[in-house]
């Protein structure tokens, strides 16, 4: 059975229905089997005991099993909301010290021989003053009731019937159980926007908990596309723009292109330079001929080809090693050149739920800009290559008149 199913009931209403008969036990967020797992019930009950008979008829599919850490993620999740409801509402929930008074008694029983004295009296005044959980418990009632009140006086049964949805948004929202259940939702490398868009909610999800994890797993996996020259960095830089939005992913991208192609530049140079001569030889040539007549100004034409839109990277990577081009010049050209690129697709990627096509990314308009960043780097090299000419010319001129 499906554990998840999402029906849109109008533009804002969203009816979720969970499934506690699952055929396997297993978290309904992460799919863990081996963990222990707990009942979450969707709506609270603090909120549910006081609602109509009728909306309280569908109890059971209100309830899922989470593992314990999905579980204890949740709640944290849920004091949000519930902290809301209760400024919005003027029902104050409960300042509960149980959970301190429990701490605070182990620790008495635990060290209460070397505790300092005030410590010690300090901890026993915590113990005492503090209330049952059965205190707890009755002040969140009352704060339950109170914001159920309060929505019955707005529009009645209709206000209750949006609460319930907004905590079941709220909880597909927080944990995303359809991303987790889904067969499609596995790591690979996305060759499609369905993929990506899949992935990029699933990254999302394990960003908001271990941010350094998928940082290094996204990092890894895009210089080992970089470093062997595998297509698809266009879907990575989209996933840096979905990740990390422009501000960071776009700089992220920028310095993992130019790692990843001086990877790709050692590699060829000192593992696959009989290879790439023997299956480049007819591409290797005109390069090497255009590089040497441009050495003076070897980096604007390094430049030049980057910033050009149709240029073949993947090759400027393979063949920079054999033409002699050096990696000094080779990695900022790379950094700087590829620029544009970058911006546009993870521009591209922090919008990604508007794009239908990667087409989209790459408009006549866009192609054209692009192009005229090239061109006017050629125009400057040509014209300092046209300077240094007729400098050297009028150099020349002058020692022969000095000779004479």
């Amino acid at each position: 059975k499906k554990l998840l199913a999402v029906a849109a009931a109008a533009a804002a209403a969203v009816v979720l229905y969970f499934s506690w008969r699952q055929s396997a036990p297993r978290c309904a967020v992460c799919g863990a089997k081996s963990m222990p797992l707990r009942q979450k019930k969707i709506i609270p009950s603090e909120y549910r005991k006081h609602l109509p008979e009728e909306l309280k008829k569908h109890r059971p599919a209100d309830v899922v099993r989470l593992c314990l850490r999905c579980h204890d993620y949740s709640e944290k999740r849920d004091d949000r909301l519930k902290s809301c409801l209760a400024l919005a509402f003027s029902a104050p929930r409960a300042k509960s010290t149980f959970g301190a008074a429990l701490s605070a008694a182990a620790a008495l029983k635990r060290h209460g021989e070397r505790l300092p004295p005030e410590r010690a009296a300090e901890l026993q005044r915590l113990t005492a003053a503090a209330g049952s959980r059965a205190d707890d418990r009755q002040e969140d009632v009352r704060h339950g009731a109170r914001v159920v009140r309060a929505l019955l006086g707005r529009r009645g049964a209709e206000s209750l019937a949006d609460f319930e949805r907004l905590w079941r948004c709220h909880f597909e929202a927080t944990m995303r159980p359809s991303v987790f259940n889904s067969s499609q939702a596995t790591l690979r490398f996305p060759k499609n926007l369905d993929d990506l868009t899949i992935l990029a909610k699933l990254l999302t999800f394990y960003k908001e908990r271990y941010f350094a994890y998928v940082l290094l797993l996204f990092c890894s996996a895009y210089l080992y596309k970089q470093c062997f020259a595998i297509p698809g960095s266009v879907f990575m830089n989209l996933l840096a723009g979905a990740l990390f939005g422009v501000l960071y992913g776009f700089p992220l991208c920028c310095f993992l292109t130019a790692c990843g192609a001086s990877g790709c530049y050692l590699l060829s140079k000192h593992f696959g330079k009989d290879l790439a001569e023997r299956m480049l030889r007819a591409r290797l040539l005109p390069l090497q001929r255009k590089v040497e007549d441009h050495r003076d100004s070897l980096f604007s034409f390094l430049l030049f080809l980057r910033l050009f839109p149709m240029s073949p990277n993947w090759f400027l990577n393979i063949a920079s090693p054999l033409v002699n081009v050096p990696l000094l010049y080779f990695f900022p050209s790379v950094l700087i050149g590829l620029m544009p690129y970058n911006f546009i697709t993870v521009e591209a990627g922090s919008m990604l739920s508007s794009l239908t096509s990667v087409n989209d990314m790459f408009t006549l308009s866009t192609m054209l800009k692009m192009s005229a960043v090239a061109l006017s780097v050629l125009v400057f090299i040509l014209v300092k290559k046209r300077f240094a000419k007729s400098q050297l010319a009028t150099d020349s001129s002058k020692l022969g008149l000095s000779a004479h």
